[in-house]
């Protein structure tokens, strides 16, 4: 159930904290560039958010999603295993602006979607017990 509330509110926040910025600037795609270049800043804003990709990583594999970016980061960015689409989407990592603090901040990013998909899962269910208990106490009285 964590997971619901991991890609749905803790999504949601991290949105709001800017995923989206930081998964542009580490991110190229090939299709999505295309049509950028087309579209106004505005419009680019607006259609042309990475911020989804963040639901592909969870709390347990975040320290194979570091060694992936660190791995494809290491190899040269012309050569075709950089290219390499590591997403199952048309995206590939940007190894010219990916920074370890960055890289930190991804991490970062994926660790609040767990803790607030936690919260979240915790605070439901807590609201849940407190009103059967409501409900039960007044159905005895």
């Amino acid at each position: 159930m964590i997971r619901i509330f991991e890609n749905t509110v803790g999504f949601v926040v991290c949105q709001w904290w800017g995923v989206n910025e930081l998964l542009q600037q580490m991110l190229r795609s090939d299709l999505f560039d295309k049509v950028s270049n087309d579209l106004a800043k505005d419009d680019m804003d607006q259609y042309m958010n990475y911020d989804f990709l963040i639901t592909l990583w969870n709390q347990e594999d975040r320290e194979k999603l570091r060694q992936t970016i660190e791995s494809t980061c290491s190899k040269k960015s012309g050569s075709e295993t950089f290219k390499k689409r590591d997403l199952r989407f048309d995206f590939y990592w940007n190894s010219d602006t990916i920074t370890k603090e960055k890289l930190d901040k991804l991490i970062g990013f994926v660790d609040l979607k767990y803790y607030v998909g936690h919260f979240t899962w915790v605070y439901i269910a807590s609201l849940f017990s407190l009103l059967t208990s409501l409900v039960a106490t007044i159905m005895i009285a």
